[in-house]
């Protein structure tokens, strides 16, 4: 068997005893990496979508329960004798506790349960009312 030597002329092998034969091979191993490859795009684009969904979901039930408690709270009255109850709202129910100082809420909406405290703003308007007419009589009281 005679080796041919690769003759190099201008920067090309003009006989290369690597390409003597035509390369043979398939493409069956590409086109498994690119079906994994749009797959796996495909399944991240999925979930990013579901998420996307999930937060909108959450988010707009958030706010219809703190549209739903400022609604309850509109419609406190100051001599409520109740401390606990709840309130039914076209879509959803808010159940609430008075505590010392706050409200707690818990409204269940679609499956989701969402709980928050809020401050009191009867006391605190009550209060306000006394110190206001406390300060202008004690203005009117030094002249």
């Amino acid at each position: 068997m005679k080796r041919v030597r690769a003759v190099q002329q201008d920067g090309l092998f003009l006989k290369s005893p690597l390409l003597r034969h035509k390369p043979q091979g398939g493409i069956l191993l590409t086109v498994l990496l690119l079906v994994f490859l749009f797959s796996f795009l495909f399944e991240v684009v999925l979930e990013d979508y579901r998420i996307a969904g999930q937060f909108t979901k959450k988010t707009s039930n958030y706010y219809l329960a703190k549209t739903m408690a400022s609604m309850f709270l509109l419609e406190v009255k100051e001599d409520q004798t109740k401390k606990s109850g709840q309130q039914k709202f076209s879509s959803g129910i808010l159940y609430y506790e008075y505590q010392e100082d706050s409200i707690m809420f818990t409204v269940k909406l679609d499956n989701q349960v969402i709980t928050f405290h809020e401050k009191t703003p009867v006391k605190q308007h009550k209060e306000s009312k006394q110190q206001f007419v406390k300060r202008v009589s004690n203005f009117f009281e030094k002249d």
